[in-house]
């Protein structure tokens, strides 16, 4: 794609006009926001020859879509028989960006306008031999990228678009791999979803490629356009930091931090707060998810995510050893260069250490029962120290039942005579190996587990029930929160980042998603507290010895030690390499 000599935003300040928010026709000149994309597509990409591939984590009315459609406008007209498309995520949307466009046309100079076949049906096609267009339509009613190509790209808030990735997906196959521009931009939607995992990626790829052929992240924080801030009453008090009226002190406790990193003044820290309470309904997540100052909080913000993002991301992932294990007169890890059906072991057993371990096994559903296409879920085994209160191994798969339960008695053996729990129904085969093998600490619940009554039963295993769901999601959560719980794994925490509370407010990994090591690592911190510690009276251990006794969630107060050491790598590599 080339770039003439003149200045694009001086033609679109010259030759366009919009409606700024007090109601006035004015010529469309550049805000910050608009000139940062404007920059970025000229002096990142298309001055290196690559293809314009943004996408734009944005805060609300930053003018990301009015700029798209002024540039895409530019170019339809000095470009022939080429189309420019935006997509909305619904019809009122649909609807405002073909009015801009429509204004566009009916502005435009009389030297520069060109005849129209017709400016209806959200189209403006322009006259042969000019025949460029500019459509709109809307995600979920009109049939993306399946009506000719698409030179000009713009997706606006995807982050609300109903099935996202499958749309876009078709979407994108009609724009041609050069002299093209796609520009995907939205609010945040919470963690998850074609839009969070694009933007992550792009985040990704530019941190380590630095390639501009890629999609470019852009995030645009609130405090940056102009407009975002108030001029302080007079005789009103306002100070950093310190809540005036009936504020809550979560408002303000940050101020001092934005002013120091950000350099923020105090009539931006004042519209904050006054767009809190007047514009937010005096809700502190839904002023982070419309108008964030960083595009973690953004996402978190607005997910409703079981698990807080700034806990999440303190944990320090590391890879630690993939193997399966092996019997051959003692049980040993052979090192595999695989990432499914095999171990991942950041710590070998410790003498005198116990262990549990929690088992989710696969149901053979889908992340994404709308999307045929999605994943299956997966078998996930969890290993926990109850000395350490770290998950010291896990192990993620799709094979067969019978191999998972193998896997299972030789490192239940290997971790010490680890007590065990597979989840049912779907664990019966893992079960059965498990019996079969002579393994003995297999965890029996007891009728309290699943009824409000207490009643011993045989039944040996984990249920999962509307009875111990929400304990095992509220004790887990509590004991990560609070510190008790340590790990390395970052499949763990893509899938911390993914739960969250459904419309209905029962926690969930989002649509396409999966959680099953999650539940695996529940399992194994259930086990714990529930059994005694140390020493294991009697084969096959219940929690039910006459009366209900429920353990500290403290992993100290339930026998773990407070104190731990990371693992040197170096040495752990060696012992497992040789």
């Amino acid at each position: 794609m080339k770039t003439v000599q003149h200045s694009i935003p001086g033609w679109m300040a010259q030759n366009l006009k919009i409606v700024d928010m007090d109601g006035q026709v004015q010529s469309l000149y550049l805000n910050v926001a608009q000139r940062m994309i404007h920059k970025t597509i000229e002096t990142v990409q298309l001055a290196k020859g690559c293809p314009v591939r943004i996408i734009v984590l944005k805060a609300r009315r930053e003018g990301v879509s009015t700029y798209a459609e002024g540039r895409f406008f530019y170019e339809i007209n000095l470009r022939p028989n080429v189309n420019a498309v935006v997509v909305s995520a619904d019809l009122e949307s649909t609807n405002k960006v073909f009015r801009m466009a429509k204004r566009f046309q009916q502005h435009m100079p009389k030297h520069l306008t060109k005849n129209t076949d017709y400016s209806n049906r959200k189209e403006i096609v322009y006259s042969e031999p000019h025949g460029s267009a500019f459509i709109a339509q809307t995600a979920g009613t009109d049939v993306l990228g399946r009506g000719g190509q698409s030179h000009y790209f713009h997706g606006t808030e995807l982050a609300h678009w109903k099935d996202a990735k499958a749309q876009l997906g078709g979407a994108l196959q009609e724009v041609p791999d050069k002299n093209s521009m796609v520009i995907l931009e939205s609010t945040a939607n919470g963690i998850g979803g074609a839009f969070h995992d694009m933007y992550w990626q792009a985040v990704e790829d530019w941190k380590f490629s630095k390639n501009p052929a890629n999609y470019l992240p852009i995030f645009l924080p609130w405090f940056i356009f102009p407009d975002y801030q108030m001029a302080i009453p007079e005789g009103v008090d306002f100070k950093v930091g310190i809540p005036d009226g009936n504020i809550p002190y979560e408002w303000v406790e940050i101020e001092d931090e934005m002013t120091k990193k950000y350099g923020l003044c105090k009539e931006q820290l004042f519209w904050r707060r006054w767009a809190i309470k007047n514009k937010c309904q005096n809700d502190l997540e839904l002023f982070h998810q419309e108008y964030p100052y960083c595009s973690q909080i953004a996402f978190s913000a607005s997910g409703r995510n079981v698990f807080l993002a700034s806990k999440v991301a303190e944990v320090e992932c590391k890879e630690g050893i993939r193997c399966i294990l092996i019997d051959d007169n003692g049980i040993r890890p052979e090192v595999v260069v695989r990432s499914m059906d095999c171990w991942q072991v950041w710590r070998k057993p410790q003498p005198g250490c116990e262990y549990t371990i929690g088992i989710d096994t696969m149901e053979g559903t889908q992340a994404d029962p709308d999307d045929p296409k999605s994943n299956y879920d997966l078998h996930a085994v969890s290993v926990f120290c109850r000395d350490t209160g770290e998950i010291v191994a896990v192990y993620l798969g799709r094979g067969s039942q019978r191999d998972l339960g193998n896997q299972c008695k030789l490192v239940q053996k290997w971790y010490n005579d680890a007590w065990i729990a597979p989840e049912l129904p779907f664990g019966m085969v893992v079960l059965d190996v498990l019996k079969e093998a002579g393994i003995d600490r297999i965890y029996q619940r007891q009728k309290a587990d699943e009824q409000r009554v207490e009643s011993d039963s045989l039944n040996l295993g984990w249920r999962t029930t509307i009875i111990t769901r929400p304990k095992m999601v509220d004790n887990f959560r509590t004991a990560f929160h609070e510190g008790e719980i340590k790990f390395w794994s970052a499949d763990l925490v893509d899938e911390m980042k993914t739960f969250v509370y459904n419309k209905e407010g029962r926690p969930k990994h989002r649509p396409g998603k999966h959680d099953d090591l999650l539940f695996a690592s529940m399992i194994a911190l259930q086990i714990h507290l529930r059994l005694p510690f140390r020493p294991a009276p009697y084969p096959h251990a219940t929690t039910h010895d006459g009366e209900e006794t429920e353990h500290k969630l403290s992993l100290s107060m339930a026998g773990a030690k407070d104190s731990w050491e990371p693992f040197d790598e170096d040495d752990y590599d060696e012992e497992y390499t040789e």
